[in-house]
């Protein structure tokens, strides 16, 4: 059975898979540029899909990294201010050993002021701060954790920070849990701020007594920190850990990513060959068969 072609319907039809042959080059021509075999998800639905769901988590485990990355400068600001206090501390034991020596109230007052001191340096250590937040005044939001009388300014409530699903670390260490909880009424109980300047007015006034039991405040004292910065030993390791994690499962997804989109470039240049010698061809056949019509004949 013959098909009758009338000339209009042939050179639509001519015209349709010319476009169609271009667009193949083109899409050819996009994966040898962009270097990538899915660029958008209808190129391939399965893999489009599975790719935008991994860079979705890509972009979660980026995030996860710097909080990770804020978290251990946390963890590292809090411990070197442990260890300058637990410095301080182990001064004003050695001056506290010295007052049993002390021949006179020079000396004696010489040695108070050496402790005075050294609650000053503390209380400016337990300042210190982190990208501008105080390190030990939980989550208040104050210009600084201790007041010039040793008084806490802080809340209760722990710094925690998120760094992977379902996990958020504590990165600090509260003023009281580290130097001990302010006493207005009685000194000699409060924190160690208290004490030491309270020990320094009972040396300065004759009492050198008060040495050997301080040796003791101190005592307790260093232990508070010792512990604290085991804890935060702890918690560095756990986010060690967890920063390893991170970073495999982020060569993991890049590879999966790479694995669904990334084409293999001498394939892709073959590819677009292939698709420019069949266009060019289409080309070509169009405009010899479409130069004549009917009308060439009828003249």
């Amino acid at each position: 059975m013959m098909t009758r072609v009338a000339t209009y319907g042939g050179s639509r039809s001519t015209l349709a898979n010319i476009q169609r042959s271009f667009v193949r080059l083109d899409r050819a021509q996009e994966q040898v540029v962009t270097g990538k075999r899915v660029n958008r998800v209808s190129d391939n639905p399965t893999d489009g899909v599975s790719s935008v769901i991994n860079r979705t988590l890509l972009k979660r485990l980026e995030q996860y990294e710097r909080n990770a990355t804020e978290a251990d400068a946390w963890l590292l600001a809090n411990d070197s201010a442990l260890a300058d206090s637990a410095t301080s501390l182990i001064s004003a034991r050695s001056r506290l050993v010295q007052v049993g020596g002390a021949p006179d109230a020079v000396a004696r007052k010489a040695i108070a002021d050496e402790l005075r001191a050294t609650a000053e340096t503390m209380i400016g250590t337990a300042n210190a701060t982190k990208a501008g937040r105080q390190i030990f005044s939980g989550t208040a939001d104050v210009a600084t954790a201790y007041a010039l009388d040793g008084s806490y300014l802080g809340n209760a409530t722990p710094v925690t920070i998120p760094v992977f699903d379902s996990i958020a670390i504590r990165v600090d260490r509260m003023g009281p849990e580290v130097f001990g909880v302010y006493d207005a009424g009685d000194p000699s109980a409060g924190n160690i701020f208290q004490q030491l300047r309270w020990m320094a007015d009972e040396i300065e006034a004759g009492n050198v007594a008060v040495a050997a039991s301080g040796l003791g405040t101190i005592d307790h004292a260093l232990e508070r920190l010792a512990t604290a910065q085991v804890e935060l030993g702890t918690r560095h390791a756990q986010l060690e850990s967890i920063q390893a994690n991170i970073a495999g499962s982020k060569v993991s997804t890049t590879a999966a990513i790479s694995k669904n989109e990334d084409v293999d470039a001498a394939e892709a240049i073959m590819n677009w060959r292939t698709r420019q010698s069949a266009y060019e061809s289409a080309l070509k056949v169009s405009a010899q068969t479409m130069q004549q019509s009917l009308l060439d004949f009828i003249r």
